[in-house]
């Protein structure tokens, strides 16, 4: 029952959804179809666009589309006007609301319909594919002429495929007068007060060509909870965001209501209470705000822009779009649509949401170009510099986050012209921070846009500062360091193998004793010399990363903090930082009490640990960590020795597992019971070498052997084909199948005369032997 309904009432809904006793449903089994509904949005934009306007509704669409006679049975229900008397059951002919289908069939066929009488009526079928909405129609024209046209083509066009326009609507009575008092939409709002009608969840006043919002002044429900509050929030039904800075408010708060992780129906703390209650006291304002419905749009002579802002704060960011039309030397600036999102939950800095500011501001004005069908320049504005030269620069300087926004916004207006806002001047900005529905009423600048919009182009403000020099998010390309490396920590880079790299570093070593001027004529490598020349390089790698430490012990202080602190370092004679200890008096040898210390993320600390581990036949981290302490301690050594030992080629190969493969499904004679040998595999082997005896002089015996495998009971029988038919060699093949533990028969003769084989097998004997 709709009390709000000037002619049908009492509605009847059927509920596709229900479930039988199985489960399921006659939506479960039916296709939604395709989306060919056009948008909301759009369809209220061109309405806006025309000058003079008219909507109507179709009456009952649903019920004048046919189903097919083969469909009906699907559509069946139950009836009886009194339980004394018998369920009749019914077959609905015509498309049913409730089902899932319905919405497009319905639509499907408005369109197929404006196919069909195209070259009837050419306007009313162009009207009838872009201006109607499930069943309302908005449209219009730019004059009075061109809407009776195009109203009466819509009439006739639809009356062609059985619907009827009612519920008329114009803001020019000229479009009404024609029409029977039948078909009007009328009101019951009292006389002397000006007719309101409902278009697409929007109010509309005809006598002053406005939208205007209606909301329903409720009370609070207590005690507040999250439900309650998206509840009311959900009644702001606002598409083209028009009071975008109030229902942003809203949004900040319900944000701010998943932060505090509240379930549905809990009490709102006292401080969101009191804020909410600010807020929702203030909305039945919203009830005063007049938009104008035209844009001001006609073919006439006029100069067009689309102008977008885009702003952003810490708690969300917002994008406007105006018109401005330049008519006889005056312009006019409207309000065409906004859009505003709440800020991520994770914390997102301020240039980045600025840029997200201007790549919604960058889609929305896209949108509405499409949708108005224009073709004028595009003026998209900021008041963020960094976004600003961020949009102006190539992709590739930026990281990713903010690259692909940037691109974003070059390709999908290419030829916009970016502009530097002041912030005060920033009508976007009161989207992004909220406003009061008793402050919006007169807001000047969000209705109107800024003052020098409607100024010539000359008064717009000057192009934007300079950009910072070190703006943020750039992409690092190369960086070159200029490092002074001395010799032996240059060879630790550039070998990978340590028994090289020691004989390298000790030729050059010798190298630089013979310019010294002492001279070493041996023309092999000692090993004093190998061992001398590792000793250099633990030196040089210990002074890279113990600097500090070193310096302290040198000066007879110790260390205080730091990674070395739990091993008690001390200096040898030579200045190797090594291991202390209780072990002073032990027997072990110097190296085991006291091992070179050495850090974990070093070259040569590799080095040691791949040699280490080669040497103990690539030992595990026990075997190979264990050895490696007899000489060395690296801090962190597990770690770093299950590095090395993950990367190790040949370990990783005896560490893989063999593939297994899937086996097929059992052939049926596997499977299936039957006598032995009825099903069997054949193979043969040979030739087999068959000895008498042990030791020299006993005779060989060449021969060849037939396997019968059984496949239901896979019993074996081995069948001996040779040339030679003496007691010797048979009792050689009993010995050769016996050791083997197989049942065997034993059949002989010369040449290819098989005996004990049927012509098949000894067909094939022959052919093999």
């Amino acid at each position: 029952m709709r009390e709000s309904s000037t002619t049908t009432k009492l509605r009847v809904v059927f509920n596709g959804s229900q479930k039988t006793n199985a489960g399921h449903s006659l939506n479960d089994h039916l296709h939604v179809g395709p989306k060919i509904l056009p948008e909301l949005v759009s369809i209220l934009l061109r309405w806006r666009a025309h000058a003079v306007v008219f909507s109507a509704d179709m009456e009952k669409m649903y019920r004048q589309v046919l189903v097919h006679e083969e469909d009906r049975d699907l559509q069946r229900i139950c009836w009886r006007k009194d339980s004394s008397l018998e369920i009749n059951t019914y077959r609905l002919r015509t498309v049913t609301y409730g089902l899932t289908c319905a919405p497009f069939l319905a639509i499907r066929v408005l369109r197929q319909l404006a196919h069909d009488e195209r070259d009837r009526f050419p306007i009313g079928a162009s009207a009838l594919s872009s201006d109607v909405y499930v069943d309302d129609v908005l449209s219009g024209a730019d004059d009075i002429t061109s809407a009776l046209i195009k109203q009466n083509e819509l009439i006739e066009l639809l009356k062609a495929g059985g619907f009827t326009l009612r519920k008329w609507t114009s803001n020019t009575p000229e479009l009404l007068e024609h029409l029977t008092p039948e078909v009007r939409a009328t009101t019951t709002s009292i006389v002397w007060q000006p007719e309101t009608f409902h278009m697409l969840g929007l109010s509309w006043q005809s006598s002053s060509d406005s939208f205007l919002f209606q909301l329903n002044t409720t009370k609070l429900q207590h005690p507040l909870t999250k439900r309650n509050v998206l509840s009311r929030i959900a009644q702001l039904f606002d598409p083209l965001g028009w009071l975008a800075p109030v229902v942003i408010l809203a949004k900040i708060f319900m944000q701010s209501l998943w932060l505090l992780k509240l379930e549905w129906d809990d009490a709102l703390p006292d401080e969101q209470v009191n804020r909410w209650i600010e807020i929702h006291s203030d909305l039945p304002a919203i009830s005063n705000f007049r938009i104008p419905r035209w844009l001001g749009l006609n073919s006439s002579q006029q100069t067009v822009e689309l102008h977008g802002f885009g702003d952003a704060s810490q708690l969300a960011y917002a994008a406007v779009v105006y018109l401005r039309i330049i008519r006889d030397g005056q312009s006019s600036v409207t309000l065409v649509s906004s859009k505003t999102k709440v800020a991520p939950v994770k914390q997102v800095s301020l240039p980045r949401l600025e840029l997200c500011a201007a790549n919604l501001v960058t889609r929305l004005a896209k949108t509405i170009l499409a949708m108005l069908k224009l073709d004028r320049p595009v003026h998209l504005w900021s008041d963020s510099t960094i976004t600003l030269a961020w949009i102006r620069a190539h992709p590739t300087k930026w990281t990713t986050y903010v690259a692909n926004r940037v691109a974003d916004i070059q390709l999908s207006l290419p030829n916009a012209i970016w502009h530097h806002v002041e912030s005060a001047s920033n009508p976007a900005d009161c989207a992004s921070r909220g406003v009061l529905a008793s402050d919006l009423q007169d807001h000047s600048l969000w209705w109107r846009g800024p003052e020098w919009l409607h100024e010539d182009a000359n008064n717009w403000p000057s192009s934007p500062r300079k950009p910072p020099n070190d703006l943020p998010e750039t992409r690092l390309t190369s960086h070159a360091v200029a490092e002074q490396i001395d010799e032996p920590y240059h060879l630790l880079t550039k070998y990978s193998n340590l028994t090289r790299l020691s004989r390298i570093t000790a030729w050059c070593c010798r190298v630089n004793l013979t310019k010294n001027g002492k001279r070493n004529l041996t023309p092999a490598l000692t090993p004093s010399e190998i061992a001398a020349a590792l000793l250099r390089l633990i030196r040089v790698e210990q002074n890279r990363n113990f600097k500090t430490e070193i310096r302290l012990l040198e000066s007879g202080q110790t260390p205080s903090k730091g990674q070395l602190l739990k091993l008690s370092p001390l200096l040898d004679d030579k200045g190797h930082l090594r291991v202390g200890g209780r072990l002073k008096n032990s027997l072990l040898d110097p190296d085991e009490k006291h091992p070179y210390i050495l850090p974990s993320r070093s070259p040569l600390t590799k080095l040691l640990i791949e040699h280490y581990h080669k040497e103990t036949l690539h030992g595990g981290v026990q075997l190979t960590l264990a050895t490696l302490r007899q000489r060395y301690w690296v801090i962190g050594g597990r770690t770093a020795v299950k590095a090395v030992i993950h990367r190790c080629l040949i370990c990783v190969r005896h560490r893989a597992t063999t593939a297994t493969q899937i086996m097929g499904n059992l052939p049926k004679a596997r499977v299936t019971r039957a006598r032995p040998f009825l099903h069997s595999g054949v193979d043969y082997a040979g030739p087999i070498y068959l000895r008498t005896a042990k030791g020299r002089g006993h005779k060989s015996y060449k021969a060849y052997i037939a396997v019968f495998v059984c496949f239901s009971t896979r019993a074996v029988h081995l069948e001996a084909v040779s040339d030679y038919t003496t007691d010797s060699f048979l009792a050689a093949f009993r010995r050769f199948v016996s050791r083997r533990g197989k049942c065997a028969t034993l059949t002989s003769d010369c040449g290819t005369n098989f005996v004990g084989a049927d012509a098949e097998l000894r067909a094939l004997l022959a052919t093999t032997l």
